[in-house]
């Protein structure tokens, strides 16, 4: 039972909103989080990182073995670096749920898991009864904006932030459910053991508020309850490792925050800049909302007198838990809910700035919208569902199981996590991104400067002899070391993220079948369809076979089947283009490229509407050069329809007249669609711009322009035009 204490519960009792309040209020919560589990039931699993993909891993070896992993059992690094698995619990229930239910089983565990986050927020925020609906929605808006991007991905914060949310909700508002504590704890532990001092200084922070009155004879809590909450502090101890966890969150990380962006010290500047973009709430706006939400809830404590140590000292132990790492703006805020989301907190600053009815209706208008922005935004440039191959190797590891019989791969950290996953136990990789709690800092040395470093990359291949060699293609060209091995090491494959060497001593009759001669995927990854055409060589039909070969193990690729495609179109195959081209829609939703060659396939089999349609799509999804070749195709398809004014609404948009790769030809349509539309003088200037660019060989093109000058000449007569184009008579 917990006793009642004036002292301890003067926010809790006199200022919070009746029961009746906070039952209505409780529909807009329930409402916010359903938006928020419908958006990320959309969204399918990315590669933010591939840290999921180790941790699927790990559960599997769990299940195989009927243990925990002790060392770096995925890796040839020797000797095997020793290990405190403290996400056990989190890779054996995703390895569960994966097994059971695929990629659709994680995309509903992320929705849940975030929908949790922002149910529990936003009730924080209701019954605090300020702000009748407005302020609550917003406080509610700026944690779903907030942590929105860290909830994309699936990995164990994504239960610890829900956990420790939770169990403040449960010491400020639900104190019945204090029995329940030691459970939630020790799934916490489990789960993500390493931030047990999260969970230790909110459990503390409630203690000595109870010690405290205490002395005062004032307790808050029942002899029961203090008992409780004394047993969910030895949670820690409830894990397979016992002892070992604890010195586990105080492994020194001053060398990972260099080359780790979320362990990065917190620079202030950079998070309380670019949150506004326009009337669009970004994550750092949010966050400083919040920030200033829980700065304005103390003061308010402190001036009244009535300064809960509890909220004192969460807010003591997020400032302190702030400047050692980026990643701890969000205990920031987790830590700081009860003030900032409270009765003096973001609600009432939104209930003081909406006094008047035009403030209320801007506000509510900026909530409303910002939501709306959240869905449609994240719904329509979403990745292919359920599971996006996008900046994962997943053409590398498909080669490598059907192709090869195992081996040692040397790869890149970032993409380690899906390597070990895809790979499984024929083959062992170099290292993944679990540092600095499984691999050294001297690890990530050597895979950060072995593809640059010939010294570095040498003593690696003597030491541990690789079969494989796999090379982000972000490199952007050849790696030094294995330019210069030519005789040694043979590119036999890529996809759109890697590019895999193979030993020629190893398995000669791989490397002789697969070798790749005509194509530089560095060169072709980033480059516009022209760019990747005109790149390619003149030898199409050796260039085609490499391409059959790379389609035939990785469909899905997506570099080869926009190569294919321009191929196909170049060949007069419209037909085979559009195959290709739907390929890359299907995989890469999000991308331009796909739409616009799908475009370009419609449009050589004369089904020109539905040609619009691609092209159409390929703008909603580029604002740039892709964009722009998709809209003069259209103004192309608007003239051969003899739609003057679209074609010349498309030419506008897509011809950069000052640019120094727009051709003559583009300036010619561009000037023939404002002729038709009646703007002569404009036609003029572009004629003469694209007359100046005529290659002085190509004396059809130089005619033809001279002759459409002549004619635009005779029909202004003595007229000029001015500076937009409109025709001005001569006085």
């Amino acid at each position: 039972m917990i006793e009642s204490s004036p002292l301890a519960l003067s926010e809790t009792s006199s200022e919070v909103a009746p029961r009746n309040h906070r039952r209505a209020s409780a529909l807009p919560a329930l409402l916010t989080a359903l938006l928020a589990f419908v958006v990320f039931l959309c969204l399918p699993i990315t590669a933010g990182d591939t840290d999921l993909w180790y941790h699927l891993n790990g559960g599997r070896y769990i299940f195989e073995h009927v243990s925990l992993p002790q060392d770096s059992f995925f890796s040839f690094v020797d000797p095997p670096r020793p290990w405190v698995d403290y996400y056990w619990g989190f890779q054996t229930l995703v390895y569960l749920i994966h097994s059971a239910a695929g990629y659709p089983g994680l995309v509903v565990l992320r929705a849940v898991l975030f929908a949790g986050v922002v149910f529990l927020a936003a009730r924080f925020a209701t019954a605090s009864g300020r702000g009748g609906l407005l302020g609550p929605s917003f406080a509610t808006l700026c944690v779903l904006l907030f942590f929105s991007s860290r909830y994309s991905l699936v990995r164990p914060h994504t239960f610890s932030y829900l956990f420790a949310i939770l169990t403040i909700w449960i010491l400020e508002r639900r104190r019945t459910w204090l029995p329940l504590l030691p459970l939630l704890a020790v799934a916490w532990c489990n789960i993500h053991g390493v931030t047990y001092p999260v969970l230790l200084l909110i459990l503390g922070a409630y203690l000595a508020e109870d010690l405290l009155l205490r002395t005062r004879g004032s307790p808050a809590l029942s002899g029961v309850s203090l008992a409780t909450l004394a047993l969910a502090l030895l949670a820690p101890l409830a894990t397979p490792y016992g002892w070992r966890l604890l010195p586990v969150p105080f492994t020194d990380t001053s060398f990972a925050r260099q080359y780790i962006s979320e362990l990065r010290p917190t620079d202030f500047l950079d998070l309380l800049t670019g949150g506004l973009r326009g009337i669009r709430l970004q994550g750092n706006a949010a966050w400083g909302a919040l920030a200033v939400g829980a700065l304005t809830g103390v003061l308010a404590q402190v001036r009244k007198r009535r300064l809960r140590l509890a909220h004192g000292l969460l807010l003591a132990g997020a400032c302190a838990l702030l400047p050692r790492s980026i990643r701890f703006a969000y205990e920031f805020a987790i830590l700081t809910m009860p003030l900032s989301l409270g009765p003096h907190g973001v609600p009432r600053i939104v209930s003081w700035v909406s006094r008047s009815v035009t403030a209320r209706v801007l506000l509510a208008s900026l909530v409303l919208a910002n939501l709306w922005w959240f869905g449609v935004d994240n719904v329509r440039n979403r990745d292919a569902w359920p599971f996006s191959p996008k900046n994962l190797p997943v053409g590398v590891c498909e080669f490598l199981n059907t192709q090869a019989e195992g081996g040692r791969v040397l790869n890149a950290p970032n993409n380690g996590g899906y390597y070990q996953w895809a790979l499984g136990d024929r083959f062992k990789i170099f290292m993944d991104m679990e540092i600095p709690f499984l691999f050294w800092d001297e690890d990530m040395f050597v895979a950060t400067n072995m593809f640059s470093d010939e010294n570095i990359f040498s003593q690696t291949v003597r030491r541990y002899a690789p079969d494989f060699v796999a090379v982000p293609l972000s490199t952007g060209e050849v790696p030094p070391p294995l330019a210069k091995r030519t005789d040694e090491y043979a590119l036999v494959f890529f996809d759109d993220t890697a590019a895999l060497y193979a030993r020629r001593d190893r398995d000669a009759p791989l490397v002789e079948r697969f070798e790749i001669h005509q194509l530089d995927p560095y060169t072709l990854a980033g480059k516009t369809l022209e760019e990747l055409l005109g790149g390619a060589g003149q030898d199409t039909t050796r260039l085609a076979e490499e391409l059959r070969r790379l389609l035939s193990v990785y469909p899905a690729h997506g570099l080869a089947n926009q190569l294919a495609a321009m191929l196909a179109l170049k060949a007069d195959q419209p037909e085979k283009a559009l195959e290709h081209a739907e390929r890359i829609v299907r995989w890469f939703p999000a991308s331009p490229r796909g739409y616009k060659l799908k475009g370009d396939a419609l449009r050589a089999l004369g089904r020109l509407d539905d040609a619009l349609d691609a092209y159409g799509e390929a703008i909603q999804h580029s604002a740039g050069p892709v964009a722009r070749a998709a809209q003069y195709a259209m103004g192309l398809i608007y003239a051969q329809k003899e739609n003057a004014e679209r074609a010349y609404e498309m030419f506008k948009a897509a011809v950069r007249p000052f640019d120094s790769r727009t051709t003559h030809e583009e300036l010619y349509y561009l000037g023939s669609a404002a002729f038709l539309v009646e703007r002569p003088g404009e036609a003029l200037w572009y004629y003469r711009m694209a007359r100046l660019k005529v290659p002085s060989e190509d004396k059809a093109w130089a005619h033809r322009m001279e002759k459409h000058i002549q004619i635009v000449q005779g029909l202004l007569g003595e007229a000029r035009p001015n500076g937009d184009g409109r025709v001005v008579e001569s006085q």
